[in-house]
């Protein structure tokens, strides 16, 4: 047995341009662009600032190669390989692997509970992988759970015998299906009001000399704003995830291969959703920045009656122990 992870391409693209090549842009952009438009007393100030991008889009790059490793699984050991090293563990010097658990994930300025995968070792070192980071994670998840078993060559063979798969999605069975949306309002929220406010702002700074700088920073507005505004559709089989915004966005889940959804509320972000897939891969963090309350409520009523289960870390807990509470002192 021999499984090693592939990275996430979206997601590499996602961390790159997000902290590096945006950030490097909007420098060259305040240097080379706006500077020059300044007196030169200012000009040294702007051009700081620029400098400051480009700093930010350096430790942006290197955040993701930090946190990103290559990891190869077989029977015997783990080696782990980050950019300028390589790690090899004996599966006989782990302590326990803990395949499902929140660890903190820092990304610049910003700090979150994310997924993710721990190797603890005898010596009491901890090594943390981040599943959405990788594409397909959960092939790498078997593997490790399988590499500390005792009885693992019998167990590897029972799993080639298996061959177990999620079921590949037929896009012709999605046309029959009966689809409900939760979709929430997709203008009147935080995020939809701040898109729809920063397109007045920008049609009405549009000029012949600067409608280019109008029309790149509200780019840039829509695609930040896209990452809050999702929202979901479920049909007695299917469980999609979609966008208000990036209209081309649409992830298809088969019921059957669902193990849980997990709801969070990361800081400084809406409430999301994760997807987790009986073969241990689990989605990324899906933002319903226009779903309200009663939105999450009903969500997790209709995947109750579909028999999903629906973990929340957040406020339904609450909400059902205020409820039990309520019903114990009557």
């Amino acid at each position: 047995m021999k499984v090693t992870s592939n990275p996430n391409v979206g997601q590499i693209l996602v961390i790159l341009l997000a902290g590096g090549l945006l950030f490097f842009l909007m420098g060259t952009f305040l240097i080379f662009i706006v500077a020059p438009d300044y007196p030169l007393t200012k000009q040294l100030g702007v051009s700081l600032v620029g400098g400051m991008f480009y700093i930010v889009a350096f430790l942006g790059s290197v955040n993701y190669f930090k946190s990103a490793p290559e990891i190869t699984v077989t029977l015997d050991d783990i080696v782990v390989k980050y950019l300028f090293k390589r790690i090899v563990i004996k599966t006989d010097q782990v302590q326990t692997i803990h395949l499902s658990q929140k660890s903190d994930y820092q990304f610049l300025f910003i700090g979150m509970q994310m997924d993710s995968t721990i190797i603890e070792l005898k010596n009491d070192k901890k090594l943390i992988f981040w599943d959405f980071m990788y594409e397909d994670f959960g092939r790498v998840k078997r593997a490790l759970d399988l590499s500390i078993k005792p009885d693992k060559l019998e167990r590897l063979n029972a799993l080639r015998r298996e061959k177990a798969k999620v079921t590949p999605i037929n896009r012709e069975d999605l046309s029959t299906e009966n689809f409900v949306a939760l979709k929430g309002n997709g203008i009147f929220n935080f995020y939809g009001i701040l898109l729809v406010g920063m397109l007045g702002v920008f049609i009405m700074g549009i000029d012949r000399e600067n409608y280019l700088r109008s029309i790149f920073g509200y780019i840039f507005i829509v695609f930040g704003v896209g990452f809050h505004l999702n929202y979901f559709r479920i049909s007695e089989n299917y469980f999609q995830v979609k966008n208000h915004v990036w209209f081309w966005k649409t992830f298809t889940y088969r019921l059957d291969d669902i193990l849980e959804i997990i709801h969070e509320h990361p800081m400084r972000s809406p409430e999301s959703i994760r997807i987790r897939l009986k073969n241990f891969h689990t989605s990324g963090l899906q933002q319903a920045g226009s779903f309200t309350e009663k939105h999450w409520i009903d969500l997790k009523e209709r995947l109750d009656k579909l028999n999903i289960p629906f973990q929340s870390e957040y406020y339904l807990n609450n909400k059902q122990q205020d409820l039990n509470s309520t019903i114990d002192n009557k």
